[in-house]
């Protein structure tokens, strides 16, 4: 291709995606701070008395006076010092529990997880049902296209230095130092849209059925365990690192799934009529794994979540500052 033809596609292939790549990169960027995030627009949620915790039936016994007849579906447990005891029921709802007193702080509904699920929506499906997730994937493979097409377009010694003001100056100076984040971020945000297919790429088998976490179906309306007798029983298994989520069994699996604080998570089942409980062996892609880490910043530390924030408002810079130069451009033909 000529550097016209490679300038056209770099142009109309940007102006194609703005405000797409606008809307995934600025959600990204604030969802890498998610945590602090949601203490900040969601203050009840966190009105906590403190980290003790009381035994796990006093908690399922709130939730289950303000259901009803709904059933629950999981329990998780505080991951920081600050954080309630949350319980989903069936139908979507969240409630969340003062840890030391299981006092209800707030109820959610099932549509109603606050700004930081819209941003979720927003960065992995751009709020499309359905296809929004491929249509995600797709516009991070044109991002890769356009950041390698500005990088051959920049080099110096084809690049020509534009007369088209300070926009174009700013687009190709952070167009130069940002296309190596936007790559990177791009191609694990694509990894993560598609993962079927580098999964092939790579060699790694998908992730086993075994591995997941039972599919949707009704709970148990009342198991034959208890909560706490089937965190006692996985305690067995799992003696150092802390509890994190209990999912009740269901009609099409009568099963309690246990899920621990490791990295990568640690899963037992406990079978509600036995006791048997069995370590789930995850035989699944530790590389995609290491993928969607370096891409969201879970467990990577504070300087990585600052680069990866940094890195998503390089999208909105050359989206501004390339419609800008679009726009004041000669207006001729091609």
């Amino acid at each position: 291709m000529t550097r016209r033809a490679w300038a056209l596609l770099h142009r109309w292939l940007g102006l194609g995606i703005a405000l797409a790549v606008v809307a995934i990169a600025a959600s990204g960027s604030a969802l890498v701070w998610r945590a602090p995030l949601d203490r900040l627009l969601s203050p009840d949620r966190y009105a906590v008395g403190g980290a003790t915790m009381l035994p796990l039936d006093r908690y399922v016994a709130t939730a289950r006076a303000r259901l009803g007849d709904v059933r629950i579906g999981n329990i998780v447990l505080p991951d920081a010092v600050d954080a309630p005891v949350t319980v989903t029921a069936e139908d979507g709802r969240r409630l969340y529990l003062d840890p030391p007193t299981a006092r209800l702080l707030a109820v959610r509904g099932g549509d109603d997880g606050g700004a930081v699920r819209v941003l979720h929506r927003l960065h992995g499906g751009l709020m499309i049902p359905g296809i929004g997730r491929a249509i995600v994937g797709w516009v991070g493979v044109a991002t890769i296209v356009l950041a390698l097409s500005g990088l051959w377009l920049w080099r110096p010694a084809r690049a020509r230095r534009h007369r088209a003001g300070r926009a174009a100056a700013v687009h190709h100076v952070v167009g130069l130092w940002g296309a190596l984040p936007l790559l990177g971020i791009a191609l694990t945000g694509t990894w993560i849209a598609f993962p079927a297919a580098f999964a092939l790429l790579t060699g790694e088998a998908p992730r086993a059925a075994a591995t997941r976490l039972p599919p949707p179906s009704r709970p148990l309306a009342r198991p034959a365990l208890s909560v706490a007798a089937a965190a006692a029983l996985g305690a067995g298994v799992e003696r150092t690192a802390p509890l994190r989520t209990i999912v009740w069994p269901t009609a099409t699996r009568a099963d309690w799934t246990l899920a621990y604080a490791t990295q990568p998570m640690r899963v037992v089942t406990v079978a509600d009529d036995s006791g048997t409980v069995a370590p789930v062996v995850d035989r699944g892609p530790t590389l995609a794994r290491w993928v969607r880490r370096l891409h969201d910043g879970t467990d990577m530390g504070t300087a990585w979540r600052l680069l990866l924030s940094a890195g998503g408002l390089v999208p909105l810079l050359l989206a501004t500052t390339g419609v800008a130069m679009w726009w004041r451009r000669p207006r001729r033909r091609g």
